[in-house]
């Protein structure tokens, strides 16, 4: 996957309401393509690729299949949910959401997956787990 700016990321982001980032910043930010590699998981056999942007934050790309030339590729952009992709918290369902994206792409036997490194979507881990006490508070999510 050669370099690309995240103007690319921006158009898959688009489809995505949840996506945090503004179209403006995106407009003159780039993102750097560091590093790719195999990676089998349990979900099957993918190549992550590392991007650097702007702002030194690192994002991933975990593509399955040659999609460099596809058209109508099956992807999913997902922001980071450290509770719930590692931890299987049970207030999200964003870990079963990956690995459902993974499960397909696999079956597809193509596919990308753009993970955003910007937990809960964007607000930060510190804010997130606060967000966690006042739900149990008895805020709904939104209000939280």
């Amino acid at each position: 996957m050669p370099p690309a700016t995240i103007e690319s990321l921006m158009q898959a982001c688009r489809s995505d309401p949840s996506c945090s980032y503004d179209d403006i910043g995106l407009m003159r930010a780039s993102v750097i393509h560091t590093v790719s590699t195999r990676l089998p998981t349990a979900e099957g056999r993918l190549r992550i690729h590392l991007f650097t942007d702007s702002k030194s934050k690192e994002h991933l790309a975990l593509v399955k299949g040659d999609v460099s030339e596809a058209e109508n590729i099956l992807t999913r952009v997902h922001s980071e949910c450290l509770t719930g992709d590692l931890f299987g918290s049970l207030r999200c369902d964003c870990g079963p959401q990956l690995h459902h994206a993974m499960r397909m792409i696999e079956e597809e036997d193509s596919g990308i997956i753009l993970y955003l490194r910007q937990e809960g979507r964007g607000i930060g881990l510190k804010e997130k787990l606060k967000t966690y006490n006042l739900q149990d508070q008895g805020l709904d999510t939104v209000d939280a």
